[in-house]
């Protein structure tokens, strides 16, 4: 199965961290579910996964599957609350030109490929935004946070602008 979860990354001492949250034995349970170690499994930290089906961990552990998911949910609920009073990480959600003249050129491509106007569509919202909001007395700017716009665009965001709405008149 192999997928990973809400709660991705914790600390090594993850499994203490789990049953300190939801209690000694739905800890275990939460542990062997998602395959937390006290040591980590990669670089010192556990990344939650399900390496199993939830059935056949259901079955080992002598429970129905709907009890595991009860524990399973209660106990990332839990976890979830310990992870939010970590400080968070920093957040850079700026736009910038150059990668969005990429995706207008995928979506512009995507769409056409497909058949997609939904694509299409997404493609002309893009151009619309970029050439709105990026450009200022003929000139590109490379980034827009806030509703502002600023910095004079460099080479590489003109060129992927152009490409992507060269593709897009295609």
């Amino acid at each position: 199965m192999g997928s990973t979860l809400g709660i991705s990354r914790v600390a090594g001492g993850a499994a203490g961290e789990a049953s300190a949250a939801g209690g000694e034995a739905d800890g275990r349970l939460f542990n062997r579910f998602f395959g937390v170690t006290e040591g980590g499994h990669f670089e010192g930290d556990n990344i939650l996964n399900v390496p199993q089906e939830p059935a056949q961990v259901a079955q080992e552990l002598g429970m129905s599957e709907e009890e595991l998911a009860a524990v399973i949910r209660a106990g990332r609920d839990k976890l979830y609350r310990v992870r939010e009073q970590r400080v968070h990480p920093g957040l850079d959600d700026k736009v910038l030109t150059s990668w969005n003249g990429l995706m207008l050129r995928s979506l512009a491509e995507g769409g056409a490929a497909l058949g997609r106007d939904d694509y299409l569509a997404a493609a002309v919202a893009n151009a619309s935004f970029l050439l709105e909001r990026l450009r200022s007395d003929g000139r590109v700017l490379r980034t827009y946070k806030d509703g502002r716009a600023k910095l004079l665009g460099f080479l590489e965001d003109y060129a992927m602008l152009i490409d992507g709405l060269i593709a897009l008149y295609e």
